[in-house]
């Protein structure tokens, strides 16, 4: 496995992130008081804020103009 078929646009990394952060953000919209988790609003804003980041990068990378892992050398046919 080549090592930049890691960040192909087609990848399972920004597919993961994309949808592990959606699912993120989608929990933490639900949660009306933080302090039931256990969490401080300062860290649960921090939560939000990290999870939308993981989102917004996973789904731009997944639509960016790195080529495709099959048009790498390397990538799978």
């Amino acid at each position: 496995m080549n090592w930049q078929t890691i960040f192909a646009r087609d990848s399972v990394l920004w597919q993961v992130c994309f949808y592990a952060g959606m699912v993120i953000v989608l929990a933490t919209g639900l949660i009306d008081n933080p302090q039931d988790y256990g969490l401080s609003p300062l860290a649960f804003r921090w939560l939000k804020l990290v999870a939308a980041v993981i989102t917004a990068i996973g789904g731009k990378a997944g639509m960016s103009f790195v080529p495709l892992e099959r048009n790498m050398e390397g990538g799978r046919k």
